[in-house]
């Protein structure tokens, strides 16, 4: 095909008729630069992964020493290690964002992040008489509370000034993918609800035994993760949740784990003895899913390359 005085090729065919390659994801509307992630919120995102990798560390190694090693003691230790697997897929999530140098695609922890470090610290404030106030920490604990909050605002409001278009979104995320994604993401954030706000009558939907204290805990991590697979819902692309995939991966596989560590402490006889399990199992599943597609989108050219440290992961 001539065009212009030069040679053009000839769309492929298929089935006798021309088809066209997939949307690169390089052509864009404008010829203005991506909005990049400050250098700001990437230190950030980088301090918090360490401070939040020790407490997973602490919780999911050691559950039945938290009378030593947190800011207050849990029991049982099933409680315990989901805490920890909560902590180490967010310290996951802090990682991929961190490495991520385009925010549109590093964005997806500023909603759960606020929700947990605002929720966490009222939590904190109602129970304050649970925790190991004589200890270090305990106040380690409350510092840490006091200062999340305001930190991750600062940092948020330093980014959104940066100027910067968004790409256009070329691997969307299928209706049937996006459906189940959102079913999950509201039994979870309806369940969470449920035990922040009254967590001794929301304590029959859950599979083993809980305080007040532990409910709000644990809802807390189950509102926040509902939060960030909302966030996923929203962008609808799966060059966009790169790093949200990564950690509901990752968090599915620690909660199955920890099942298994512990399965003595659920009580079988309940209801939500047999679901839990059954939704942790679709948590997985729907993970690896994601980043398989998400790595179908980076060989495909309609979602950027990752970072060097993931490449082994996502192709």
């Amino acid at each position: 095909m001539r065009a212009r005085g030069r040679l053009e090729p000839a769309p492929a065919q298929r089935n006798g008729r021309a088809t066209l390659p997939p949307p690169r994801r390089q052509a864009r509307a404008s010829d203005e630069p991506l909005r990049p992630t400050t250098v700001g919120v990437r230190a950030g995102l980088l301090a918090i992964a360490g401070v939040i990798f020790l407490l997973g560390l602490s919780l999911f190694v050691f559950p039945g020493h938290t009378d030593r090693l947190f800011a207050w003691t849990i029991r049982p230790p099933l409680t315990a290690a989901f805490l920890g697997s909560s902590y180490w897929a967010a310290t996951t999530l802090a990682l991929a964002c961190s490495a991520e140098r385009e925010w549109v695609c590093a964005r997806a922890f500023a909603p759960p992040y606020l929700i947990a470090g605002v929720v966490l610290l009222v939590v904190t404030l109602v129970h304050i008489d649970k925790f190991h106030m004589d200890d270090i920490t305990g106040w380690a604990w409350l510092t840490l509370y006091a200062i999340f909050p305001p930190a991750m605002v600062a940092l948020l409001l330093q980014q959104i000034r940066v100027p910067g278009e968004e790409p256009p979104r070329l691997a969307p995320i299928a209706p049937a993918a996006l459906a189940v994604l959102a079913f999950q993401a509201s039994v979870m954030v309806l369940l969470g609800t449920a035990l922040i706000v009254a967590p001794v009558r929301a304590a029959a939907l859950w599979p083993w035994q809980i305080t007040p204290l532990t409910g709000r805990a644990i809802g807390v991590f189950v509102l926040a993760q509902g939060a960030l697979i909302s966030t996923v819902c929203r962008e609808r692309d799966w060059g966009r949740v790169r790093p949200a995939m990564l950690q509901y991966a990752l968090v599915g596989a620690l909660h199955l784990v920890a099942l298994l560590r512990f399965s003595d402490t659920v009580e079988w006889d309940r209801p939500a003895a047999f679901l839990y399990p059954v939704f942790v199992a679709g948590v997985f599943v729907m993970g690896v899913f994601g980043v398989a597609r998400v790595a179908g989108a980076v060989r495909s050219g309609t979602a950027p390359a990752p970072p060097r440290v993931f490449r082994r992961v996502l192709g």
